[in-house]
Protein backbone atom coordinates (compact mmCIF):
# COMPACT_ATOMS: atom_id res chain seq x y z
CA UNK A 1 0.00 0.00 0.00
CA UNK A 2 2.91 2.37 0.78
CA UNK A 3 4.47 2.08 -2.54
CA UNK A 4 1.12 2.07 -4.36
CA UNK A 5 0.87 5.96 -2.67
CA UNK A 6 4.32 7.03 -3.17
CA UNK A 7 3.39 6.34 -6.63
CA UNK A 8 0.32 8.52 -6.93
CA UNK A 9 1.74 11.55 -5.48
CA UNK A 10 5.30 12.04 -6.00
CA UNK A 11 6.15 15.01 -9.46
CA UNK A 12 9.24 12.66 -10.34
CA UNK A 13 6.47 10.00 -12.17
CA UNK A 14 5.70 12.33 -14.74
CA UNK A 15 8.13 10.80 -16.66
CA UNK A 16 7.81 7.23 -15.67
CA UNK A 17 8.11 5.16 -12.69
CA UNK A 18 9.48 1.58 -12.49
CA UNK A 19 9.33 -1.04 -9.88
CA UNK A 20 13.04 -2.64 -9.19
CA UNK A 21 14.30 -5.75 -7.03
CA UNK A 22 17.55 -7.09 -6.14
CA UNK A 23 18.63 -9.96 -3.51
CA UNK A 24 18.36 -7.88 -0.86
CA UNK A 25 16.32 -4.56 -1.86
CA UNK A 26 12.92 -3.62 -3.42
CA UNK A 27 11.29 -0.33 -4.06
CA UNK A 28 10.10 2.40 -6.46
CA UNK A 29 12.30 3.89 -9.10
CA UNK A 30 11.12 7.62 -10.42
CA UNK A 31 12.12 8.48 -13.91
CA UNK A 32 11.72 12.44 -13.09
CA UNK A 33 9.75 15.71 -13.71
CA UNK A 34 8.71 16.89 -16.80
CA UNK A 35 10.75 20.37 -15.48
CA UNK A 36 13.78 18.48 -14.35
CA UNK A 37 14.73 15.69 -16.43
CA UNK A 38 17.84 15.06 -15.13
CA UNK A 39 16.77 14.26 -11.75
CA UNK A 40 15.74 10.59 -10.70
CA UNK A 41 14.50 9.23 -7.34
CA UNK A 42 14.36 5.25 -5.78
CA UNK A 43 12.32 4.65 -2.37
CA UNK A 44 14.70 1.31 -1.40
CA UNK A 45 12.80 -0.65 0.73
CA UNK A 46 14.98 -3.51 2.59
CA UNK A 47 13.88 -7.49 1.93
CA UNK A 48 15.55 -8.31 5.40
CA UNK A 49 14.01 -5.33 8.01
CA UNK A 50 12.22 -2.26 8.11
CA UNK A 51 14.71 0.07 6.96
CA UNK A 52 13.86 2.48 4.12
CA UNK A 53 15.45 5.06 2.39
CA UNK A 54 14.78 7.55 -0.63
CA UNK A 55 17.51 8.56 -3.17
CA UNK A 56 17.63 11.23 -5.18
CA UNK A 57 20.48 11.43 -8.06
CA UNK A 58 21.04 14.95 -10.43
CA UNK A 59 23.75 15.23 -13.40
CA UNK A 60 24.15 16.67 -16.56
CA UNK A 61 21.89 14.59 -18.89
CA UNK A 62 19.25 12.15 -18.36
CA UNK A 63 21.46 9.21 -19.79
CA UNK A 64 23.83 10.00 -16.71
CA UNK A 65 21.46 9.98 -13.45
CA UNK A 66 19.94 6.40 -15.33
CA UNK A 67 23.43 4.96 -15.46
CA UNK A 68 24.25 6.29 -12.22
CA UNK A 69 21.11 5.36 -10.72
CA UNK A 70 21.21 2.32 -12.19
CA UNK A 71 24.76 1.33 -10.88
CA UNK A 72 24.42 2.67 -7.50
CA UNK A 73 20.90 0.18 -7.06
CA UNK A 74 22.13 -2.95 -8.57
CA UNK A 75 25.15 -3.21 -5.83
CA UNK A 76 22.41 -1.27 -2.85
CA UNK A 77 22.55 -3.07 0.03
CA UNK A 78 21.32 -1.97 4.12
CA UNK A 79 24.13 -2.49 6.61
CA UNK A 80 21.70 -2.33 9.75
CA UNK A 81 18.53 -3.83 10.07
CA UNK A 82 16.99 -0.92 12.24
CA UNK A 83 17.55 2.78 12.36
CA UNK A 84 19.46 3.91 15.78
CA UNK A 85 17.68 5.44 18.11
CA UNK A 86 17.12 9.50 18.35
CA UNK A 87 20.03 10.23 20.87
CA UNK A 88 22.47 6.78 18.91
CA UNK A 89 21.74 9.18 15.73
CA UNK A 90 22.16 12.43 17.18
CA UNK A 91 25.77 11.09 18.27
CA UNK A 92 26.44 9.63 14.53
CA UNK A 93 25.72 12.71 13.11
CA UNK A 94 27.63 15.03 15.38
CA UNK A 95 30.33 12.87 15.43
CA UNK A 96 30.35 13.23 11.35
CA UNK A 97 30.28 16.96 11.39
CA UNK A 98 33.00 19.47 11.01
CA UNK A 99 33.90 20.17 14.91
CA UNK A 100 33.86 24.09 13.74
CA UNK A 101 30.32 23.63 12.92
CA UNK A 102 28.93 21.50 16.41
CA UNK A 103 28.55 25.21 18.32
CA UNK A 104 25.78 25.93 15.41
CA UNK A 105 24.11 22.21 15.61
CA UNK A 106 23.94 22.35 19.42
Amino acid sequence: MTRCFLKTVHRYNQKGIGIFETDSIKGLLRFGAASHPCKMVADIFSKNSVVVQEILITSDSEEMTKDIMFSLLSSYTYLIDKPPNESTLKELIYNALDPKILPIVN
